[in-house]
């Protein structure tokens, strides 16, 4: 059942009780409206870190990497910093490939679980600047 069909479900019941002599105070329809109202918890993040080098395995700044979900979507993308560091964040629980933007036939699948992960193999960026 979906959140605003559980809405629709607890008010009903609330009003048919107050009305069949269930209770006739406002507190039993307050009591469902605030249940449903509380607020929800934001979908947990994992930080996926990782790094890009050049031709000679020196660390490259500047390298636009992207990350994309197993269908092909974008998730997110990213710009390595002068370390050749980049870091996202990523839903949990999905195989995502991993690639210099400029330069997708070099990719790495990465599998991500419940905690943070750094990837132990550097992205090769073969592009010219």
């Amino acid at each position: 059942m979906s959140h605003a069909s559980s809405s629709i479900v607890s008010l009903c019941l609330a009003a048919l009780s107050a009305g069949c002599g269930g209770g006739g105070d406002a507190t039993a329809v307050g009591a469902a409206l605030a249940v449903d109202e509380a607020p929800r918890a934001a979908p947990r993040r994992v930080q996926l870190e990782g790094c890009v080098a050049d031709g000679h395995e020196l660390p490259r700044g500047g390298s636009r990497v992207r990350v994309l979900a197993a269908d092909g979507r974008l998730l997110g993308h990213a710009v390595s910093d002068r370390a050749g560091v980049f870091r996202l964040l990523l839903a949990p629980h999905q195989t995502v490939r991993v690639a210099i933007e400029d330069d997708p036939g070099l990719h790495l699948e990465v599998p991500l679980a419940a905690a943070d992960l750094t990837v132990g193999a550097c992205l090769q960026d073969r592009t010219e600047r």
